[in-house]
């Protein structure tokens, strides 16, 4: 779940955009001599640390993306400050940060929602929906209903992309053995695992690895998700 600021040094404007939970990968164009005079800032949550920043509810915002005040407000005038006022990535990095920390709401934590997150990450997402519900005590139709509050898709989508991208986090360190992550992840067979991989990435894991950036994982990988 991310905010985005597009910076245009030439005129000194901003576009702005608060996209929500997708199930699909965008590639970005290439640049242009019209884009080398713009650059992009952005604020990426992880998925379910979103709603500690937002009064707001994140129904029905799959797959969306909106103005960031009308999820955030006011601040897209803070972050345009910030994106105008430093050039380099650390400096606004630091004042992004303490933007956001002034936002921070403890009281939006839901223990029943973290706790649902948390047994899906610990099985990479091939836990039973029922399961999860009944281990923590709450019923599959309350926990839909908190998910979609808190993060905007159900729980087994949400399952279902931890899986996803588990995966592309072992593939892109360096693992090659595809039999073991069908075995790993809980997929049916080799080509479960292939096709869900395309489905969601747009292309194979050997074309995705091809032409990955995966300087995002930076330099302990299993601190990203």
């Amino acid at each position: 779940m991310d905010i985005i600021i597009k910076v245009n040094h030439s005129n000194h404007t901003i576009d702005a955009s608060f996209c929500a939970m997708d199930e699909h990968t965008y590639q970005s164009c290439e640049a242009t001599d019209a884009a080398a005079s713009s650059s992009i800032f952005g604020i990426r949550f992880f998925f379910w640390t979103a709603m500690l920043f937002s009064p707001e509810s994140f129904r029905h915002t799959k797959s969306q993306a909106y103005h960031p005040d009308e999820f955030f407000q006011g601040i897209t005038a803070e972050l345009t400050e910030i994106a105008l006022r430093f050039n380099t990535l650390t400096e606004r990095a630091c004042a992004a940060e303490e933007v956001l920390l002034r936002r921070l709401n403890s009281d939006r934590l839901n223990c029943d929602f973290m706790n649902a997150v948390n047994d899906m990450i610990k099985y990479h997402g091939r836990r039973k929906i029922s399961e999860i519900a009944r281990s923590n005590a709450m019923s599959e139709r309350k926990m839909e209903r908190i998910f979609a509050d808190s993060v905007g898709v159900s729980p087994k989508i949400l399952s279902n992309l931890i899986r996803y991208q588990l995966v592309w986090q072992e593939l892109a360190r360096g693992g090659t053995d595809i039999l073991n992550m069908v075995e790993k992840y809980g997929y049916t067979d080799q080509p479960h695992l292939l096709n869900d991989f395309r489905s969601r990435h747009g292309m194979t894991p050997t074309h995705a690895l091809k032409i990955a950036h995966v300087g995002f994982l930076q330099d302990n990988p299993q601190s990203v998700l």
